[in-house]
């Protein structure tokens, strides 16, 4: 077996929900729109997204997070691939998801910094800031995002090719407060394929 020291892993499971603690320190989930959306509309990701989250575990995004889960529910609405009933009902779904929308104002000068330092989209980095900030777990399914995060010892949910197999685990680096070390960065990064 791989040791993997620096980032603590664990993989989804149809288990119930774990305490929202590890080392006497509380659980925190960064969650995004896309990995939102896979779990109001229950796909496959959506479901082991939420065998990976503890119980009781704290859930914040940046309001831009509002905005991006309406625009996606009113073009499946508009394509007529649901019907408004149920746009209204999987919105409040979405919104509920959430414990806390973080304001964007308190982010976007770091957010742009970052961007700039990274070479990544804004947009992505309201969500790893917000992360970083709050030692918490970023939940996204995009995959450059996931291996930007992995690059800057930022704990995230995300997909791994296993030997041909796909996995998907939350990889928690040291310096989340709630990661204790069992994976190498190095390993993890060039487990997640990036676009």
């Amino acid at each position: 077996m791989t040791s993997w020291a620096g980032w603590r892993t664990l993989t989804a499971s149809p288990t119930p929900l774990r305490s929202s603690t590890w080392g006497g320190e509380s659980a925190m989930l960064v969650l995004d729109s896309r990995a939102a959306v896979a779990m109001i509309f229950e796909r496959p990701f959506g479901e082991k997204i939420r065998g990976l989250m503890f119980r009781d575990e704290k859930v914040i995004a940046p309001e831009f997070y509002l905005a991006e889960v309406t625009h996606v529910i009113e073009k499946y609405v508009r394509g007529r691939y649901i019907d408004a009933a149920s746009g209204v009902i999987l919105l409040e779904k979405a919104l509920h998801l959430v414990d806390d929308v973080i304001p964007m104002s308190e982010l976007v000068q770091e957010a742009f910094t970052e961007s700039l330092r990274l070479g990544h989209s804004s947009y992505d980095l309201f969500y790893l800031v917000l992360a970083r900030r709050n030692a918490a777990t970023l939940c996204t399914l995009d995959r450059r995002l996931q291996g930007l995060c992995l690059k800057n010892g930022v704990s995230c949910v995300c997909g791994l090719d296993v030997e041909g197999e796909p996995w998907t685990v939350r990889a928690e680096s040291e310096s989340s407060s709630a990661g204790r070390g069992s994976v190498s960065r190095s390993e993890l990064e060039g487990a997640v394929a990036t676009e």
